[in-house]
């Protein structure tokens, strides 16, 4: 799942600038998320498993460079329209857990999947009833001289590549060891604490 997560955050970009409708992409991604939902409780075979997981990755992949996609497509590189994207990402992944986790203790895991089901389509219809997304406006004049004198700059262009890689190896570790923690965490409030599982997650 995280490998395909990858792939699809990717190769999702050059998909996203080709396509004039973009948003329609996001309203796949999300309903095709939605859809693998429902079957995962019910789900008895290892490798269908890992094939319905591997789905779902590469469609979560691609909604997140949609998303920031979409913000940069729309509002540009100013203003705190990618804040509150990255700020909605942080409140779902504190409110996530403690919503699952209430499924879990009144309704079980089928439904509690279901639930994550029919969240991510309810989001997909939404994007495809709006209109296409329209590009900003091009930058002012003053914005490309300093972007056309950086650009000449002596080792801009290493620079730029430091910069990418070093950001892109941050990333790597941030998000690896976030995931890794956070995982670590429910197993062991289950285990050494003997919570429930529900309490634990």
């Amino acid at each position: 799942r995280s490998l395909l997560y990858c792939l699809g955050s990717g190769i999702a970009g050059p998909i996203f600038e080709r396509i004039e409708n973009s948003g329609r992409c996001t309203a796949l991604a999300l309903l095709a998320t939605g859809l693998s939902s429902f079957p995962i409780p019910f789900i008895t075979n290892y490798y269908i498993l890992v094939a319905v997981a591997t789905l779902q990755g590469f469609m979560m992949g691609c909604l997140d460079c949609g998303g920031n996609y979409a913000i940069v497509q729309l509002h540009g590189g100013d203003g705190p329209e990618m804040q509150l994207l990255h700020f909605g990402f942080g409140l779902g992944a504190w409110l996530g857990p403690t919503a699952v986790g209430i499924a879990l203790q009144f309704a079980g895991m089928s439904w509690a999947w279901a639930g994550v089901g029919v969240v991510h389509m309810a989001m997909g219809l939404v994007f495809c009833a709006l209109p296409p997304l329209r590009k900003t406006t091009k930058p002012e004049p003053e914005t490309e001289t300093a972007c056309e004198d950086l650009q000449r700059s002596p080792g801009h262009g290493i620079n730029r590549v430091a910069l990418i890689v070093f950001c892109c190896i941050f990333l790597l570790v941030y998000v690896g060891l976030e995931t890794a923690v956070g995982n670590f965490l429910a197993v062991y409030g289950e285990m050494a604490l003997h919570m429930s599982k529900e309490t634990a997650t």
